[in-house]
């Protein structure tokens, strides 16, 4: 994904998310908002792709990310 194509991305992300929640959407959109640094929107697509396959690796690997992007070491550590 390129800097300019971001938000259209998280726009086509939220709209398949309407039609059908998966956890490789929810795990795209979180990846699009670690892009623009807003990991608490990340850590919540997270959270749902965890919800729909609580053994996802990718959703596991990209909260560890936001947590620590946001120096919650502890947390980091438990999400993966």
């Amino acid at each position: 994904m390129k800097a300019g194509q971001v938000d259209e991305a998280i726009r086509l992300y939220s709209e398949a998310i309407e039609i059908q929640k998966s956890e490789g959407m929810f795990t795209n959109r979180a990846m699009a908002y670690i892009k623009q640094r807003k990991y608490k929107e990340a850590l919540f697509d997270c959270e749902q792709a965890l919800y729909l396959n609580p053994s996802f690796a990718k959703a596991h690997l990209r909260a560890y990310t936001c947590y620590l992007a946001q120096g919650m070491l502890p947390k980091a550590k438990a999400s993966i």
